[in-house]
């Protein structure tokens, strides 16, 4: 792959588990690769925030996490 094309800006666009809500996250086809191919993700992506790079991991959003989180403490009471 040419250099241009792995420092392309990709946009990750897709639906959070928890709320359904599109959520986007910027990264580069060279730090995509990396953590595809199994560079840990904080390494991989350095500038992404944590949140984003939980949303690429595990498919929830900020708000996903907020939501998840604020029922898991509901059901701890």
């Amino acid at each position: 792959m040419k250099t241009q094309e792995r420092n392309q800006v990709l946009r990750i666009t897709r639906p959070c588990r928890i709320t359904g809500k599109n959520y986007t996250v910027f990264t580069t086809q060279e730090q995509h690769d990396r953590w595809k191919d199994g560079e840990n993700i904080a390494i991989a992506m350095p500038e992404l925030s944590s949140e984003d790079r939980e949303f690429l991991i595990s498919g929830m959003s900020p708000d996903g996490w907020d939501i998840a989180m604020n029922n898991h403490l509901e059901g701890d009471a």
